[in-house]
Formats: C-alpha cells, structure tokens, sequence
C-alpha cells in the first residue's frame, strides 16, 4: 500500500479550496469528507484511504496524483488501495491480455508462488 504525507495532503487541499473558492464548511458538506477526517489526517492519525483520495480528487477536480504530490505517473485504485509503478505496469499488461490468456498467468503465478512458499 502507497503512504502519503497526510499534512501536505491537507495543505494541498487548502490550497485547492482557495482556489476555487469554496469555503472549508462548504467542502465538508459537499465533499463528503468530514471536518474529523481532515483533521485526523492533519495531524497524522490516520492516513487517507485511496477511496477518500479519489473523493476529495474528484470534488476538487484534480487528479489523486495532484493531491499527493506525487511524481506524475498515473495511479489506479483497486480494493481501496492506490496501485502505482511496477504494479501499475502490471495491471496494464494484464488488461491487454484476453480472459483465456489471464487464467493462463494466474495460472504461472500461483505455481511460481507454491514454489516461494515451498522454500
């Protein structure tokens, strides 16, 4: 799982706000997003969960990427997880394959990880 700096996640967000000019009670009521949830991240109680990230990214009409500050390279979320890098590149490669082609890898996959549990 990818772990970001929560307080420049919330001072991005500000930022964002100021920009668009949306007030931060406006934000919590539209947004979804707690005032609570801001500030646990603020003051790094928890971090964001990809599901939020995308919430707040979405509302604020910016990219997760963007949010984070991270480096650019486009993110995905699966099962509330934000998948970037090599993963990413896995993924792509698995979705130009066809189904029977899949199976196939899983397939290679699961033998090659009994191999690593074996050891």
């Amino acid at each position: 799982m990818v772990k970001y700096d929560s307080r420049e996640i919330v001072r991005r967000i500000d930022l964002r706000l100021a920009e668009l000019g949306i007030s931060k009670a406006q934000f919590y009521a539209e947004s979804g997003v707690s005032s609570a949830t801001i500030s646990q991240w603020n003051n790094n109680v928890c971090v964001p969960t990809a599901k939020k990230l995308q919430q707040v990214a979405n509302y604020l009409h910016m990219s997760v990427y963007d949010l984070t500050g991270s480096d650019g390279t486009p993110t995905y979320i699966f099962k509330d997880t934000v998948v970037d890098g090599a993963k990413m590149e896995l993924f792509e490669l698995i979705d130009s394959l066809d189904d029977r082609q899949c199976r196939r890898v899983i397939n290679i996959l699961e033998n090659i990880l009994q191999m690593i549990d074996d050891k």
